[in-house]
């Protein structure tokens, strides 16, 4: 362009087809072919004289030790971390002892990091609905169909509003959550006694013992069963399967076969719901057809709280990283 522009040139641009024969296209391609094959003209770099380079590199003013290409994507991994964390409804979890590696470890599937199969990206999508509260409940349909819904409670018991923690709290259905939960710690006992010596084999008070994580309550400052519902498990539950198990793939593996557990036994007892509110539906005369003329018709009020807790910001937990080799 500077040569165009020096010049004063008025450049005309014809497109010729490809393999016509044309003498100036088959000029042109003749020195772009001895160019590219030409080995003379590749840049080659002497990497021994880099070590001579009289610069160190920092970050923010820290010299940084370890590989540039695993920072860049540490830094990448970080802000990713945070931007999740400063959601208002992730307020909880950044006061909260969470075992992230372990939370994201959770996501991947028996399959390879770079691959993938439907069965497997269902799984991941019902985990994210429940990470981030957003299975289709009555509360959440109102968002896009609230004139068709904006009277309707919950299909169970008629009487409350159904939002995500209504799903499981609901009067109607305790018995039937009172066995989710008793059924989750009863494959826990035997999937880690599975991998135990008998004479180190526990017992269901061991994970009983455990305490908070069972209780059926929502809590601003403790991890409870609701949580495990959403993926998050706290440190104190995987401190609890490093001293059993020996090492750390087992802790992962286990970590990651009980989130899949619970994840399981959820959707049975959601589907219970799903299949009570189209009997509903059905009953009322409403359908795909009925919906598609109803959606946005009326606009939803959104009751959503902001957070008054800390966020996350500059990257703090990367320079915990660096100072103290861990993420905090």
């Amino acid at each position: 362009m500077d040569i165009i522009k020096e010049n004063n040139l008025s450049v005309n641009i014809f497109k010729v087809n490809a393999h016509t024969d044309d003498s100036l296209n088959n000029y042109v391609d003749n020195i772009v072919s001895l160019a590219h094959n030409d080995q003379n003209l590749g840049i080659n770099l002497n990497y021994n004289n880099f070590y001579d380079l009289p610069w160190i590199p920092k970050w923010n003013g820290i010299v940084i030790e370890k590989s540039l290409r695993k920072l860049i994507t540490l830094t990448t991994n970080t802000k990713n971390l945070e931007r999740f964390l400063n959601l208002n409804r992730n307020d909880k979890y950044r006061k909260c002892e969470i075992d992230w590696s372990i939370f994201f470890n959770n996501f991947l599937g028996e399959k390879q990091k770079l691959y993938t199969d439907f069965k497997e990206s269902k799984i991941r999508r019902r985990k994210i609905q429940l990470m981030i509260e957003e299975l289709p409940c009555i509360e959440q349909i109102k968002r896009t169909l609230f004139s068709l819904y904006k009277e309707r409670f919950c299909p169970m018991c008629k009487e409350d509003e159904e939002d995500f923690n209504h799903i499981w709290f609901c009067e109607e259905r305790r018995e039937d959550m009172d066995d989710l939960i008793s059924g989750v710690q009863n494959w826990l006992l035997l999937e880690i006694n599975k991998i135990l010596d008998p004479i180190n084999h526990i017992t269901l008070e061991h994970i009983k013992n455990l305490n908070d994580i069972w209780k059926l309550e929502v809590s601003e400052d403790h991890i409870t069963f609701i949580d495990l519902i959403k993926g998050f498990f706290p440190c104190s539950l995987i401190n609890f399967f490093k001293q059993l198990l020996s090492t750390k793939s087992k802790v992962e593996i286990l970590s990651y076969n009980f989130r899949n557990e619970i994840l399981d036994k959820s959707m049975i007892f959601w589907k219970v719901r799903c299949n009570k509110l189209n009997e509903i539906d059905r009953g009322l005369g409403i359908d795909k057809n009925v919906k598609k003329q109803h959606f946005g018709k009326e606009q939803f009020i959104d009751k959503t709280r902001k957070s008054k807790n800390k966020k996350y910001f500059n990257l703090q937990s990367l320079q915990s990283h660096i100072y103290f080799g861990v993420i905090q």
